[in-house]
């Protein structure tokens, strides 16, 4: 039994850069940031939240947050290294600080202190030239601002403490045209606006022994998701802060290097991970403290990162996994109310072994056992998956055999009803093999087995394609080919596009249109082959993949 305690800085660990967590788990002693807020008109208690949880969770920071500007004296600023600024009053243009809390912020960065400003708090103490000096950037008589949509963000000093080793990349945002800049200041980054026009979004600035930096993007939470966003705003707050950055670059974010195409194997008591270099391919989590075995991360040879792990609005998703979603009436799906890991219906682990061949596939066994909380294995599934060895310009493919057979009692295997059904739900139908894409992704485009185009939740197909953009604006994605022999074959295909969220999620769903019984001792075998695709992709070379699964499997 893992204490509540342990379980909580477990999962800080997996939600974050691993190694973020281990460096500054140790003796080095949080960077002591200050949040600025309580007043704004972006949603300031929702943004706030999220930055806090985002500084904790680096590792990196000891967070306070503060609501009134006249709190701020020189006294109270000496316990912090920096200040993070997401506050304004517009639209009104007078500064709410005293001339005491303004003069001890002034100290404060020229006697070594950092700053940092957030998006809207550009449009703060339009009266004070001193304040807006430390902003980097404003809004201005000229500003504006279109549509909030997809801008590619441009690096443009790779080789400063901040951007270093961080790549180009995509973020769904609001964009400031025309902001106005500290003319001093040196821009690292820029986005590219509806107009074509290069907008400065990143900058960076020193006065006296201090340090500000400025990211203009971050209007709600759907743009602070982005890790680009996240990365550059950690990283830009740790520079404001020391000088200099440790805080590392995400898988997938990573300024592309070709010095590194050797393949090798990790191996540890809980996952198999296959390495292009530093960079892990896939990694199969095979004992965790979630209880069931999946994929995460699975990856690109780009390093595109495809899947997302204990996502806030879903944290019981994880990556490619499968599982059900009732059993007998008790929940294997979602974790119980208010519990970080439990759920009702466990999934356990009996036994793993794997096979890491010369050639770099790897064939998967394992037998898993399904009970209800404290009570006895009432269904055993026997799990092969193979895989084969990435190619870069092909991609590679995942093959699952599972058979699933009952005990001495019978099963029932259910899930949320349908909305035409009593107690039905929009989101019924759920269960089996899922994939829950990367946050980071964008423009989904979907191709289905009778050559169609459309999402299509809930229809029946030998096949289908999931396709996005990644972070770095690069196609890719997922077929995923439902075996001919599968009950219920065509799949029902249970299928989430919102790019709000973002939500990309989809699976076959065997369940969709009603329950599967088993007698005692009867069994249910599901076959599966899931290819991960670089590039574009079209229905010819699609069904080309789905023809030579059926021969293999003849």
């Amino acid at each position: 039994m893992i204490l509540p305690v342990v379980r909580i800085l477990i999962l800080i660990c997996l939600l974050l850069n691993l190694s973020q967590c281990g460096r500054n788990a140790g003796s080095v002693p949080p960077i002591r940031l200050l949040i600025l807020a309580g007043s704004g008109n972006h949603e300031w208690p929702v943004t706030t939240a999220f930055l806090q949880k985002m500084y904790e969770r680096s590792g990196l920071f000891a967070v306070e947050t503060a609501l009134h500007p006249d709190s701020i004296n020189s006294r109270m600023l000496s316990r912090f290294d920096v200040l993070v600024n997401n506050r304004n009053v517009w639209p009104d243009r007078d500064c709410d600080w005293s001339d005491e809390a303004l003069l001890a912020l002034i100290r404060f960065v020229e006697g070594g202190g950092g700053f940092v400003t957030i998006h809207s708090a550009g449009a703060y103490c339009y009266d004070r030239q001193d304040f807006q000096q430390l902003s980097l950037a404003t809004w201005g008589e000229k500003t504006r601002h279109g549509d909030i949509s997809e801008h590619h963000v441009h690096i443009g000093l790779p080789d400063h403490p901040v951007t270093r080793g961080i790549s180009d990349f995509l973020t769904f945002d609001e964009l400031w045209i025309d902001a106005e800049t500290n003319p001093d200041a040196t821009v690292l980054g820029v986005a590219t606006s509806e107009e074509e026009t290069r907008e400065p979004v990143i900058l960076v600035h020193h006065q006296g022994k201090g340090r500000m930096f400025c990211n203009l993007l971050g209007h709600d939470v759907r743009a602070m998701r982005n890790s680009g966003w996240q990365t550059l705003t950690i990283r830009g707050t740790e520079w404001a802060a020391k000088g200099d950055v440790s805080y590392a670059v995400p898988q997938g974010l990573e300024r592309r290097t070709d010095s590194d195409k050797v393949y090798s194997w990790q191996e540890s008591d809980s996952s198999l991970a296959l390495l292009m270099g530093d960079r892990i391919i896939w990694q199969f989590n095979f004992r965790g403290i979630s209880g069931k075995p999946y994929f995460h991360p699975l990856a690109l040879s780009d390093g595109t990162v495809l899947t997302a792990q204990h996502p806030s609005d879903h944290p019981w998703h994880l990556g490619l996994w499968h599982s059900w979603k009732f059993i007998n009436g008790v929940n294997y799906w979602e974790y119980k109310p208010d519990s970080a890991w439990d759920y009702a219906g466990e999934t356990e682990l009996i036994r793993f072994s794997a096979a890491t061949n010369p050639d770099y596939t790897a064939d998967l066994h394992l037998v898993i056992g399904y009970r209800p909380e404290g009570g006895d294995v009432i269904l055993r599934e026997l799990r092969n998956v193979q895989l084969s060895r990435p190619q870069p310009e092909n991609g590679y493919r995942i093959d699952f055999d599972q058979q699933f057979e009952a005990a001495d009692a019978g099963i029932v295997l259910d899930r949320t009803p349908l909305p035409a059904e009593p107690e039905g739900k929009p989101w019924g139908g759920y269960a089996g093999l899922s994939m829950r894409f990367s946050q980071d992704m964008f423009r989904p485009v979907f191709i289905n087995s009778d050559g169609s185009t459309s999402k299509a939740h809930g229809d029946r197909f030998a096949w289908k394609y999931y396709g996005l953009l990644s972070i770095r604006g690069t196609p890719c994605g997922m077929v995923i080919l439902d075996h001919p022999d599968n009950p219920r074959h065509p799949a029902n295909w249970f299928m989430e596009d919102s790019a709000a969220d973002p939500f990309f999620y989809f699976g076959p769903a065997p369940l969709f249109e009603a329950p599967m019984h088993l007698s005692p001792g009867e069994s249910l075998r599901f076959r599966y082959r899931v290819l991960l695709l670089p590039g574009q992709m079209d229905y010819l070379r699609l069904r080309q993949h789905w023809l030579e699964y059926i021969q293999e499997s003849r």
